[in-house]
């Protein structure tokens, strides 16, 4: 067997553009990636009253003023390496031999382009999959609300009510609320959104009416998405029954972050990475002679963290 792994640059623009050009996922939203230097270090965590807090003021005559202390934490982190590949067998090229000499590059390079793509989903799935899965542990979810379903509920005081309690615990609102297409659905079935969006004249609800109904208790700069994020089995195929899940379950998140974000920012979560938001660090490609394969591969060293608890609020709707 012998390979040869080769740094592919064009390979990688295609996943740094391919990323960009994606939809903002769900796990971006709630929890930027920021780019860390090295394998190990230190980020700030941001308990309960960081920023929000009274201090004495006060300087006496021929007093030096008093000092401030910042109470962030530094914790240790680690990332973990992540890697995926995709091989395209010389068979997969449905060529003769002498074909394969000629026009070899060509027909592996348009074969490259459609296996990646399959590369670059799965990838992304598994990230945001791996991510809410480690978020969902840390984060737990608040007891005595979400039951939208019953006659009786105020979905919309539910959420005012939240936004008070984080600006209380955090001194700061929200600006992002992700909410699974099927509770948005919930959502606005509730009796008392709907006689909300009968007087507003309006024949559904909207992500700009549900900012409107929330009226000053919404963060100047909220932004809103609903969104699902289907995710099946493994090894699903001809032989086996597909089984396919909304990974966000039932579960609506609140929390703050930023545009730009850098490891020292405030925010409630990140995603911690040596590649940033391009979601891949390195890309290889190279060639196993023992069995004829072409490998593309990926990888990122990347881990997850809760930074700033206060601000992160998280509700399991029924």
């Amino acid at each position: 067997m012998s390979t040869n792994n080769t740094y592919c640059y064009s390979l990688h623009q295609m996943v740094v553009g391919w990323f960009r050009r994606r939809p903002v996922n769900p796990l971006s939203f709630l929890a930027p990636a920021v780019k860390v230097d090295g394998d190990t270090g230190t980020y700030d965590y941001f308990p309960q009253g960081y920023a929000f807090r009274r201090v004495d003021t006060s300087r006496g005559r021929h007093q030096s003023a008093r000092s401030l202390d910042l109470i962030c934490d530094p914790r240790p982190f680690a990332l973990e390496d992540h890697s995926l590949r995709i091989g395209i067998d010389d068979r997969d090229l449905h060529l003769s031999k002498d074909e394969l000499d000629a026009r070899r590059s060509e027909v592996a390079a348009v074969k490259a382009e459609s296996r990646t793509g399959t590369l670059l989903t799965v990838w992304e799935t598994s990230m945001i999959a791996d991510g809410f899965d480690y978020f969902r542990r840390q984060v737990q979810a608040r007891s005595g609300v979400g039951n939208w379903s019953s006659s009786s509920a105020d979905p919309m005081a539910e959420f005012k009510k939240e936004i008070g309690r984080m600006e209380t615990q955090a001194g700061i609102k929200p600006n992002r609320i992700l909410i699974p297409s099927e509770k948005w659905d919930v959502l606005a079935a509730s009796p008392a959104v709907l006689d909300a969006i009968t007087y507003n004249s309006a024949k559904e609800l909207t992500v700009d009416l549900f900012k409107q109904l929330l009226g000053v208790h919404a963060a100047p700069d909220l932004q809103v998405m609903v969104a699902n994020v289907p995710i099946g089995k493994d090894n699903a195929g001809p032989n086996v029954e597909f089984d396919g899940v909304n990974l966000l379950g039932d579960d609506v998140w609140l929390t703050y972050a930023q545009e730009g974000m850098e490891v020292g920012d405030f925010s409630g979560l990140k995603v911690l990475s040596s590649g940033g938001d391009a979601y891949a660090d390195n890309v290889e490609s190279y060639y196993e002679r023992g069995i004829h394969t072409t490998w593309h591969e990926i990888n990122m060293m990347r881990t997850f963290a809760v930074t700033a608890p206060p601000c992160v609020s998280r509700l399991t709707i029924s």
